[in-house]
């Protein structure tokens, strides 16, 4: 990346940070963090729910699908989300496949799934994880 990339990027950043921080009142440290966390309540009932069955989720080579689930609850007045650049598809060879041969991908689909393999080879937790720590959390918060 050229200087000149880098400068306007940081530019960027600058504005989009200044959205979450005045329009949507993220405090500042945790709007320019680049930290994952996922901060859980305990409720009454579970508004969490995995997306992937406990069987789908030892099968699948949607890595990224272990990290979704479903939510319950109102919707925050905003999302944050990716852009991906416009990009053909890339090959990608799958570890578990016992074919050689890979598949192409989109380029969102692509890197969405190398951080999500990422994330499991560092212990991350999945949906699975989290919705079975709010379960104990929540029994021991009645007791």
């Amino acid at each position: 990346m050229k200087a000149q990339e880098a400068q306007a990027a940081k530019q960027l950043f600058e504005v989009e940070l200044e959205k979450l921080v005045v329009d949507a009142k993220v405090p500042r440290a945790n709007a320019s963090s680049i930290e994952m966390k996922c901060a859980t309540t305990t409720t009454e009932r579970i508004a969490r729910r995995p997306v992937l069955t406990e069987k789908e989720e030892e099968t699948t080579e949607a890595f990224e699908r272990i990290f979704e689930d479903e939510f319950d609850g109102e919707v925050p007045d905003v999302l944050v989300g990716l852009e991906f650049p416009q990009r053909g598809e890339i090959l990608w060879q799958s570890q578990r496949s016992k074919s050689k041969e890979g598949i192409y991908l989109p380029f969102w689909e692509f890197v969405l799934r190398k951080l999500s393999e990422k994330r499991l080879d560092e212990g991350a937790l999945t949906s699975r994880d989290l919705l079975n720590q709010e379960i104990v959390e929540a029994k021991f918060a009645k007791k």
